[in-house]
């Protein structure tokens, strides 16, 4: 970002999953378990 310090961090997020109905089933809460630890292990946390 033009103008940002160089200490200054800034963090932006983007959806990469979406869900259509009001509430989630099982499938979508898989689905979200999956998407974190496909996170967890590309960042090496």
């Amino acid at each position: 970002m033009a103008g940002a310090a160089d200490d200054e961090f800034i963090s932006q997020f983007t959806p990469i999953r979406f869900a259509f109905t009001n509430k989630l089933n099982r499938d979508d809460k898989l689905l979200l378990v999956f998407d974190a630890l496909a996170c967890i292990i590309h960042d090496g946390s």
